[in-house]
This record gives structure tokens, sequence and C-alpha cells, in this order.
């Protein structure tokens, strides 16, 4: 995470502004890094930045490392005359070593001075949240953001006057998601199935455990399913499971784009056909001279059916020779057979065969 946030700042000019001035320049500039204090005797005011380094103008790692040096009175001249001949040689490591020392007891005093800001959510340290989330019983998730762990530590107080109820809910979701949340209580998205009631096929026929519509609620979140991660519809499980009453059912939702199904054509007149392959492309695949041709393995062709001789049964009544059975070949030199003729039927046989009739009997 900080090698994507590392970028080059240039250095503002610190020299002659308070430490909390220099240290609240610097955030704004860009750094990520407290500044490191180092203390010097100097004429200038207590607490007043006289060096910095790197110096201004010069380009800086945002992550980088800047040490001021701040004007301060030395606990060296509070000891006796003796102690202080050697600093004044030019040996100063009684009064560097006393700088530790000044350190210190200059960082427990600010925070003594400053004491209210760590019981402010607004102010306090980030590492100090968790610490000020257990005196109003609130649990912190460690992923959450750090402006969002202050908002909901500053409502938690005005949030447990309504816990359980509608209104603390939609806060608390408002809160965390930064967008309003609608609850619809004592409603089920399936009404399940119920013969004679509700029981459409593919509709609701849904079979789902018993549900009490007067203690269960919809809660509807205005995001995309696409915006929403794994982890976040996690969260937001846990938030509403901490607000809501034990005994009550919730269904989640989210906001979906409404479509609606668009019929598919599955037979034209002229078009389609019944027992042939409809091989059907797109129009792009189908552009251009790269259209798809259909095989010729997939041509099906329908047998021809010859229609067989007459039964030898009938031929031996009628006296005469079985005929030939026509086939599909031709002949040199025969006659074909015009369109209009036509076989004769059973009983135009009978008529005309021998004895076949009772007036040739």
């Amino acid at each position: 995470m900080r090698e994507r946030d590392r970028k080059k700042l240039k250095m503002p000019d610190l020299v002659g502004l308070r430490e909390e001035d220099a240290a609240i320049a610097l955030r704004n500039a860009g750094f990520k890094e407290v500044p490191r204090v180092r203390f010097v005797e100097s004429y200038e005011s207590v607490g007043t930045v006289v060096a910095q380094e790197p110096i201004k103008g010069n380009l800086v790692d945002n992550y980088g490392v800047v040490v001021l040096r701040v004007s301060r009175r030395s606990y060296l001249r509070h000891l006796p005359q003796i102690y202080q001949t050697d600093a004044a040689l030019g040996n100063d490591f009684l009064r560097e070593f006393l700088w530790v020392f000044q350190h210190i007891q200059l960082s427990v005093s600010r925070k003594l001075d400053q004491g209210w800001h760590y019981y402010d959510p607004r102010e306090t340290p980030e590492e100090f949240l968790p610490w000020l989330a257990n005196w109003v019983a609130l649990t912190l998730d460690v992923d959450w953001p750090d402006i969002k762990k202050r908002k909901l530590i500053s409502a938690a107080a005005e949030l447990y006057k309504h816990r359980g109820t509608k209104r603390a809910l939609r806060d608390v979701i408002r809160i965390f998601l930064d967008r309003e949340p609608r609850i619809e209580e004592n409603k089920w998205p399936y009404p399940g199935f119920r013969v004679g009631v509700t029981s459409s096929v593919g509709v609701d026929t849904i079979v789902l455990p018993q549900i009490d519509l007067d203690h269960c609620f919809m809660v509807h979140i205005p995001v995309g399913v696409d915006e929403v991660t794994e982890e976040m519809v996690v969260k937001i499980h846990n938030l509403i499971n901490m607000e809501k009453p034990a005994h009550a059912t919730y269904f989640l939702q989210f906001q979906t784009e409404e479509r609606r199904a668009t019929p598919q054509v599955f037979m034209q007149i002229g078009v389609s056909s019944l027992g042939v392959p409809d091989l059907r492309y797109d129009e792009e695949e189908t552009s251009g001279d790269s259209a798809p041709m259909l095989p010729e393995s997939s041509v099906v062709e329908t047998p021809v059916v010859v229609p067989t001789a007459i039964p030898a049964a009938r031929a031996a009544r009628s006296g005469g020779a079985e005929p030939a059975v026509p086939t599909n070949k031709k002949k040199s030199g025969s006659a074909s057979t015009s369109r209009g003729s036509h076989a004769p039927s059973a009983d135009e046989e009978d008529r005309n065969a021998p004895g076949g009739s009772e007036e040739n009997g």
C-alpha cells in the first residue's frame, strides 16, 4: 500500500514557524510521517523552528523523515556553574545527555496539558479509538476507515436511545455506507409456496421456512450489485445483527437493474423449417465473404420410395403372368409413363379378370 502512495513532494519553508504549525504544514503538503524534533539552544522564542532537514525547495519522498531543530532552554542552566563550564568550552556532552530527559518530560507534560483531546472522537489519536469505543460498548472493525470509526463513536450515545428501532438501524447503515437505506417492516420478498394462494410455477414456487411477518423486515441498500464486495456484505450483515432485535428476521437486498426478457423467435414461416438443421449465426459472422457455408454433409437426402408391384396372388386371379417390377433405371427405347396414368384399383382388376363378375358366370 505504501509503495503505491509514494511520490516526490517539494519541501516547504518551516523556519520561523511554531513546532505545532510546522507539523500541520507538513501534513497539508502531503507528508505522511510525523517530523522528528531535536532541541537546540537559541535566542529565538521557545518552540520556534530554527532549522530544518531537508531544506526548503528540495524534492523529498512523502514518506521521508523530516528533522526539525526547535529552540528550547536546556536543563543545564539549573545545575551548578561548575557543570556549565564544559559547555562554554565546546564540550556539549552533558547538554546533549539532558536533552533526552527533556524530550521525555515534555512529551508527558503535553499529553497532560492536552488530555481533553483523548476524550473527543474527532481529535483523539487513531490508536486511541478502540479504547474510546469501549467506553460506549461499541465494537469497531479494524478494517473500517478512520473517519467512519469516529462518526460511529460520536453517534453511539444517541443511537443507544433508539437501539432496536428502524431509525437506529437506518442511521448506522447511513454512517457506514454514506447512503440512505430504505427499510420496510413486516414485509418479505417471497411469499413462498401455498396451494391455492400463491403457486405460480417459476414465480413463487419456493419452499421457505416459516416466516413471521410481524417480526421481519427488509433492508434495501441503494448500491449496485457490481459495486459491492464480499467484505462489504459481511460488514453490513454484522451491523444489522448488532442493531436489530434478537428475535427479528431480515432480508438484505441491493439495487438491481430491471431487465425484461427479450422474446426469442422459435419458428418463422418461410425462414425456419422442421426436420432440417437450422444454423444461425451472428450478423458480424455472416457479413462479408467470411460467412460460413452449410457443409454438403449436412444436407439430408430423403430416399425415394418405389411402389411395389401387384401381389402374385392378385395376378394369379387375373390369369395373367406376374407383372414386372418397375425400377428407377430407364432402359433405352422404352416408352416413358405419362403423369396422368395410374395403377388400377383392386375392384377394377376383379371385374376385368375372367370369372371375376357374376354376369360372366
